[in-house]
């Protein structure tokens, strides 16, 4: 049984249905139900992971085969990228049991997460439209819940409307692709629309990957991105910022793979032209900032707008450009842990705003490291693992001859180092205030940040063996 994937959604489950009965019992005593249902599941990842192939395997549930049945897709990459998922959600626990359980509705919160750790990782497995829907649906309630936090009630609003109205596309276009094609099974769906009119594929495929922006912060429906990031709790921040927005860019790519993969050429060079029009916005915003949650909310905008371009151009010719599309998932990892220790950190600190977070690396000098690590792999400078994401994307671009995409994405980048350097240089060459309150960081948030250092020093000086891992996460007759 442990072999299954359809544990790493069920467990979570399972662990909110106990939350309100050990509620009754003890307050207190739930805040540890999310911590050990997300501990289980990174148990049952490792051992799928070391049991699965690279090949794409079909899990059905119920019985039923494909594609009648509901089934959940995986391999050992897919893992990984799950793995890095349901690792910052840990984190991300962990930093509330310790720093923000006592600030809010402690069940409300702590149920609300461990749906969200379910939904997004059916978001992830499911090889199914309409399930991935559902899942899309349970993330979506919620992320209402958490980024209510710290009463962010303007920016809950504002995600509410956004995430509803790309719900309501998603469900149009999968009632749509089920009238046309029979089935809600991606993989058969795609063989099913071979015959369709190529302008109608068009229209189904820009209402799934609009909806689907609301969640993974690409143009145009991710307006509550920065507002969001900004005004919820930390815990809040690193689940949009890691987990949930990871979740949804890795859904937008299996569609596109597994839906839309037959030469529909011009689908996907509008998508690389919407994915680096979000990377250029998302940098020049970023840019002006001067409070580190913003600037990490739109560069996190930019990186989704970079990946999911990477990826448009990888399958344009109808079949997967392999170092491209790798380069691409080394990207979207690098991003997970990158993005998350630079929030985490700056939570602990206590401070987001320039002003306040002037030469606190004088105060604070350790805790200021390791952010330094993260935002070094951000932008790329080596030997952190986001050097080795951007150069074999870089490399990859220029074999395949698309000097204007990587033209586009140096200048891009030109913006991107200026901005977090800018922060580096606030933290440790300004002067400190005096009158500023300096938070105390306990040894188990320091051990929080060396876990998440460590993967990007890892995969620093392992890129070639990371690579290999999480390279052809589709293939296996599916392509």
């Amino acid at each position: 049984m442990i072999n299954e994937p359809v544990l790493l959604i069920v467990i979570p489950l399972f662990a909110g249905f106990l939350i309100p009965i050990i509620y009754l019992i003890s307050k207190k005593a739930i805040k540890y139900i999310p911590i050990i249902a997300v501990f289980y599941n990174l148990f049952v990842l490792i051992r799928l992971i070391q049991i699965n192939s690279t090949s794409l395997s079909y899990f059905t549930t119920g019985g039923y085969k494909v594609p009648f049945g509901i089934n959940l897709i995986f391999n050992s990459q897919i893992g990984i990228i799950l793995f890095a998922i349901n690792l910052l959600a840990l984190i991300a626990l962990i930093f509330f049991l310790k720093k923000e359980f006592h600030l809010v509705n402690s069940f409300a919160y702590t149920l609300g997460f461990i749906i969200a750790i379910s939904a997004v990782n059916g978001m992830v497995l499911t090889g199914d439209l309409f399930n991935l829907f559902v899942f899309m649906e349970l993330a979506a309630i919620a992320g209402y819940i958490i980024a209510t936090h710290k009463r962010g009630y303007y920016p809950s609003f504002l995600y509410v409307i956004i995430s509803t109205f790309g719900s309501l596309l998603f469900l149009l276009g999968t009632i749509t692709i089920y009238n046309v094609s029979g089935t809600l099974n991606m993989a058969s769906v795609s063989e099913n629309l071979v015959d369709v009119s190529p302008h109608f594929i068009v229209v189904l495929s820009v209402m799934f990957i609009v909806a689907l922006s609301s969640e993974s912060e690409l143009l145009p429906l991710n307006a509550w991105v920065p507002k969001v990031y900004e005004k919820t709790s930390i815990t809040g921040s690193i689940f949009f910022g890691s987990v949930l927005s990871t979740a949804a860019l890795f859904a937008v790519i299996k569609v596109l793979v597994l839906v839309f993969k037959g030469g529909y050429e011009y689908l996907f060079n509008s998508l690389t032209i919407i994915g680096l029009a979000t990377l250029l916005i998302g940098e020049f915003v970023a840019f002006k900032q001067r409070n580190v949650r913003k600037i990490v909310a739109y560069s996190s905008i930019a990186q989704a707008g970079l990946i999911i371009s990477a990826v448009s151009v990888s399958l344009k010719n109808g079949t997967i450009t392999d170092s491209i599309f790798n380069a691409a998932m080394f990207q979207l990892l690098n991003n997970i842990f990158a993005k998350g220790l630079i929030l985490l950190g700056v939570g602990l600190l206590g401070y987001y705003s320039f002003e306040k977070l002037k030469g606190i690396a004088g105060k604070k000098k350790f805790a200021s490291i390791l952010i330094t690590i993260g935002v070094l792999s951000i932008i790329g400078m080596p030997p952190f693992a986001g050097f080795w994401s951007k150069f074999f994307l870089i490399k990859s671009l220029i074999a395949n001859k698309m000097i204007i995409f990587v033209a586009i994405f140096l200048a891009s980048a030109i913006f991107e180092v200026y901005y977090y350097l800018r922060f580096i240089q606030n933290m440790y060459y300004e002067e400190f205030d005096s009158k500023i309150k300096i938070n105390q960081i306990s040894a188990v948030s320091y051990f929080l940040m060396i876990s998440l250092s460590f993967m990007i020093i890892y995969i620093g000086f392992n890129p070639s063996s990371v690579m290999k891992t999480i390279s052809d996460i589709f293939t296996g007759g599916i392509i």
